[in-house]
């Protein structure tokens, strides 16, 4: 099942980057997706703010894989950065943190298609709470002392949950 694809994943991964190393090339992996899709419309704030746009604008997130792709990256990374339970909106529900997991995958392996040279990574973080309304990050805000920080166990919870979901 699942094992077995994913040690035939890592085994593909591995064989690719031993030859690159090998050849002496370098590895290229997408990176500033997030601005990236800012230059497609989508809003930087929003994103930081705990709305993927995966979840209301896929197809900027799609064509922005497919750019990097297109520009030469062997590992695209999913737009999951902040789409832990404790990055995204207070009242965000587990079956909602797990859609944008999921669907940040799906885009990314859509914007793969049959190539078998590109590989995804799933990206997780460990981006801070959003601070509320009024409060403006800078080198004095204090996101636990604000009480944003959910606690250790909880913290962990939604990582697993985020990484099984980009797993599976």
């Amino acid at each position: 099942g699942q094992a077995k694809k994913t040690e035939a994943q890592w085994g593909s991964f591995s064989r690719l980057l031993k030859k690159l190393m090998v050849q002496n090339h370098l590895v290229c992996m997408d990176g500033a997706t997030g601005t990236s899709l800012e230059q497609k419309g989508v809003s930087g704030e929003k994103q930081w703010k705990g709305w993927p746009a995966q979840t209301y604008m896929p197809e900027a997130v799609r064509e922005v894989h497919e750019e990097y792709i297109q520009s030469g990256a062997s590992i695209i990374i999913t737009n999951s950065y902040a789409s832990s339970k404790h990055v995204m909106p207070p009242d965000t529900t587990d079956d909602e943190v797990i859609k944008a997991n999921h669907l940040a995958a799906q885009l990314a392996l859509e914007a793969v298609g049959d190539l078998k040279d590109v590989f995804v990574a799933g990206s997780i973080s460990n981006h801070s709470p959003s601070p509320p309304e009024g409060v403006t990050p800078n080198a004095s805000t204090n996101i636990t002392e604000l009480g944003l920080w959910p606690p250790a166990d909880e913290e962990i919870e939604n990582y697993r949950v985020q990484a099984e979901t980009l797993a599976g």
